[in-house]
C-alpha cells in the first residue's frame, strides 16, 4: 500500500472531506489540473449536445409531423378528386351508349342520308370543326417554322464554307 490515493493522485494523510479539498485548492498554485479542466470540459459539452440534440430531435419530429399532415390532405384530396372523376367517366360513359343507341336507332329507322345534316348535328359538330381548324393552323404554322429553319441553315452552310 502506498502512501497515495490512486483515484485523486494525493497523498492519504490529507483530509478527503470538500472542505478541505476547497482550502487546499485555494491555495495559490494548486488549481484544477490539466485533466481535471479536460473532465469538466467534457462533461459541460456533452451536457450542451445532449441538450441541442434534444431540441433538433424535437424540431425534426415536428417538423415530420407537420409533413405527414400535409400528406394524409393531399392524399384525401387526390381520393375525392378520384371519385369526382370516376363519377364524371361513368356519366360520360352513359352519354356514349345513348348517343350510340340514337345513332343506331337513326340508322335502323331511316331517318334520312347519312349527308344530310340538320341544325341538331351542327351543334355537334362546332367543337370538332373549331379543334380541326385550330390543328390545321398549327400545322401550317409548323411547316412555316421548319422551312424558315431549312432556309437558314443552308445560309449557314454556305457562309461557313465560304470561310
Amino acid at each position: 500500500d502506498s502512501d497515495i490515493d490512486e483515484f485523486t493522485g494525493k497523498p492519504k494523510s490529507y483530509d478527503s472531506s470538500p472542505r478541505s479539498e476547497h482550502r487546499h485548492r485555494s491555495r495559490p498554485g494548486t488549481g484544477f489540473d490539466r485533466g481535471e479542466v479536460e473532465e469538466i470540459c467534457r462533461e459541460v459539452t456533452n451536457l450542451l449536445l445532449r441538450k441541442e440534440t434534444e431540441i433538433l430531435e424535437y424540431t425534426i419530429i415536428d417538423r415530420l409531423q407537420g409533413i405527414d399532415k400535409r400528406v394524409d390532405l393531399f392524399e384525401h384530396r387526390i381520393d375525392q378528386k378520384l371519385i369526382d372523376y370516376e363519377d364524371d367517366f361513368e356519366v360520360l360513359q352513359k352519354k356514349v351508349r345513348e348517343l350510340r343507341m340514337d345513332n343506331l336507332t337513326e340508322q335502323r329507322d331511316g331517318a334520312g342520308s347519312p349527308f344530310k345534316t340538320s341544325p341538331r348535328d351542327i351543334g355537334h359538330l362546332s367543337p370538332a370543326l373549331a379543334s380541326l381548324t385550330e390543328l390545321v393552323c398549327c400545322l401550317v404554322e409548323n411547316s412555316q417554322i421548319e422551312f424558315a429553319l431549312d432556309l437558314q441553315d443552308e445560309e449557314d452552310r454556305k457562309s461557313i464554307a465560304l470561310m
